[in-house]
């Protein structure tokens, strides 16, 4: 329950900083620890480069729908599926990934 609410909240944010326009995100593994399971460890997660230390991702769980390149997109999805880092610049819609470039690997 507490999840879902902290999820909830975590949603409401992305939501306003998808309005903002496109953004520096990082696409990485949250690395959170956790004393009980379900536990997310290694789960996806979207956020702002400059908010790495909110435990409150724009985005995390499954890879969202992409609006990409066809190259861009396939990059992500093989960093996806392989629980890696990339920065790109672009922005979380709803449940879709507008990415506008790939910036680095991290």
């Amino acid at each position: 329950m507490i999840a879902a609410l902290m999820f909830a909240g975590a949603s409401a944010s992305g939501a306003a900083a998808a309005q903002a326009g496109p953004q520096t995100l990082r696409l990485a593994p949250l690395q959170i620890m956790c004393f009980r399971a379900p536990c997310p460890w290694g789960e996806m997660a979207i956020r702002p480069v400059d908010a790495l230390d909110t435990p409150h991702p724009l985005y995390r769980g499954p890879l969202p729908r992409l609006q990409a390149r066809p190259g861009d997109a396939a990059v992500i999805r093989r960093a996806w599926q392989r629980r890696t880092c990339l920065i790109i610049r672009g922005s979380v819609e709803g449940a879709s990934l507008r990415v506008f470039r790939i910036l680095d690997r991290c």
